[in-house]
């Protein structure tokens, strides 16, 4: 018998707020910009349904003034601890952001320089558009069939729904534009229950089918940006270890330990490259 995965948190709570904003904002809008609400496919193959939307855009992308990313926001703590991801992402962006922080109850903390590629903002993001990433942690139910409806923080999540409201109402309807600036730093991760002691710095991509790890996009100034790994590559050796897959990588990963040097084989225009890599 198959066990269901609800998904309570992950990702219905995100999912249940952009309706709940879209019907408020539907009843009385009266904004200078245009409100576009989109709920995404493929997040968990590889971003593949906000990667194809940003890639056949339905609106001028160059007019977006901010995308909005609402990507687990179910399970507020009580300490009322939610973390921002996105607020470097455009000049002055916190000072403005400020307000709207610190009037709610709660406990927000912006994340920093650095980006978060694991959820929809990320492809925006790429595309120079100032993104925001609202999401309440990691919990031990995350992928599993205990991430359910009685776990979920109701009065939490209507908190951060307000705090979301007044952001987007403000934005929305200042004539000026916000101005996109590059997140410089490390890459901002979910605190998973199993963290590898390395990684490469590399968005992989889910939806590929072949032999090894294809890489969808090198991260700046991270470790396979300075052994020179490049978009496209795809990593079939570790070590002495064959990739078959992103599973198989991940195993290998986690048995490395920072400061190593390993020899890693990538496949680039179907030719196989060595390539010394220090973690």
């Amino acid at each position: 018998m198959g066990i269901i995965n609800n998904g309570a948190d992950d990702n219905a709570s995100g999912t249940s707020m952009v309706l709940e904003l879209f019907e408020k904002f539907a009843s009385s809008n009266s904004h200078k910009r245009t409100l576009v609400f989109m709920a995404f496919g493929g997040e968990e193959l590889g971003l593949l349904g906000s990667r194809h939307y940003v890639n056949n855009p339905t609106i001028d992308l160059d007019k977006v003034q901010l995308m909005v990313n609402l990507d687990m926001v179910g399970r507020m703590d009580e300490d009322n601890n939610v973390e921002l991801g996105g607020s470097p992402s455009a000049k002055d962006f916190s000072a403005k952001l400020h307000p709207f922080l610190i009037s709610s109850s709660l406990n927000i903390k912006e994340l920093g320089k650095g980006i978060f590629s694991r959820s929809d903002h990320y492809n925006f993001y790429r595309k120079n558009i100032p993104v925001l990433f609202f999401f309440t942690g990691i919990h031990k139910d995350y992928h599993t069939p205990t991430d359910d409806e009685n776990k979920i923080n109701y009065d939490g999540m209507m908190e951060i729904s307000s705090v979301v409201e007044d952001i987007v109402n403000e934005f929305s309807n200042v004539d000026e534009r916000l101005i996109f600036e590059n997140m410089d730093g490390d890459q901002q991760e979910m605190q998973t229950p199993a963290r590898m002691k390395v990684t490469l710095g590399v968005m992989p991509d889910y939806s590929y089918s072949g032999n090894g790890l294809r890489i969808e996009g090198v991260r700046e100034n991270r470790t396979a940006a300075k052994a020179g790994m490049k978009d496209g590559d795809v990593v079939i050796q570790i070590g002495e270890t064959k990739v078959k897959d992103i599973y198989k990588y991940m195993e290998i990963l986690s048995k490395i330990e920072p400061g190593s040097t390993v020899p890693v084989i990538i496949l680039r225009d179907n030719k196989e490259e060595t390539l010394d890599v220090t973690f």
